[in-house]
């Protein structure tokens, strides 16, 4: 995904350049405020790195993903939509925030998405933590496909665990009754929208890997 991807050169460029840098601020509409963040939250991890070409932590860009989420939800359901917009809003972005002082929006976004350094607290309803879980696997999988080798060791139990949801989740959504595509949408938008106020996506990753571990072949 082009848009997830920042460009490593004009990135390391911004991370380097010298001279007076104009302060910024974030944008009062949500999906360029999402992608503000995302570049913010990327060039924070490429600074702390020894080679800033090198790729960042899954941690990062599971966070990067998770403003997109946070931007989609719209109570009590989930706008993909509008998810998907800020991941494309990323590249036109970049430019701006790091050629300006982009170290204090930090604060500001960690003020304007809470949700993205809170701790892990999976929903307590079992369908609902399931379908969460599941659904946000397969939402970080499909975005950082073509980088999955990069990040196979992250990757690879968190898409063990969704493959072993997929029969229990069916079977919880036909015992609800919910056996329409229409029902089912609206479960898990549902459940998409409650796993993104659940804490950091990659610390909720990680729980919905420890309580549904992946059965052993």
């Amino acid at each position: 995904m082009r848009a997830l991807i920042l460009s490593v050169s004009i990135l390391a460029l911004g991370l380097s350049a010298c001279g007076k840098k104009p302060d910024l601020a974030l944008s009062d509409d949500p999906v360029t405020r999402a992608a503000q963040c995302g570049v913010v939250a990327t060039a924070g991890a490429r600074l702390a790195q020894t080679d800033v070409r090198a790729p960042v932590p899954f941690e990062t860009r599971a966070r990067v993903l998770h403003y997109a989420l946070l931007t989609g939800t719209t109570a009590p359901g989930f706008d993909a939509d509008k998810a998907g917009a800020v991941l494309k809003a990323l590249p036109a972005a970049e430019p701006a925030i790091t050629g300006g002082k982009w170290q204090p929006l930090g604060t500001a976004c960690d003020a304007a998405y809470p949700e993205t350094t809170a701790p892990a607290r999976l929903p307590a309803s079992s369908l609902d933590a399931q379908l969460g879980c599941s659904l946000l696997a397969d939402y970080v999988e499909t975005a950082l496909r073509t980088q999955e080798s990069t990040y196979t060791k992250d990757l690879d139990p968190i898409h063990k665990m969704r493959l072993g949801l997929d029969n229990s989740i069916g079977a919880k959504l036909a015992r609800a009754g919910k056996k329409d595509g229409e029902d089912q949408k609206a479960s898990r938008d549902k459940a998409m929208n409650a796993i993104a106020h659940a804490g950091a996506a990659s610390e909720v990753l990680a729980a919905c890997v420890k309580r549904y571990p992946p059965a052993e072949s």
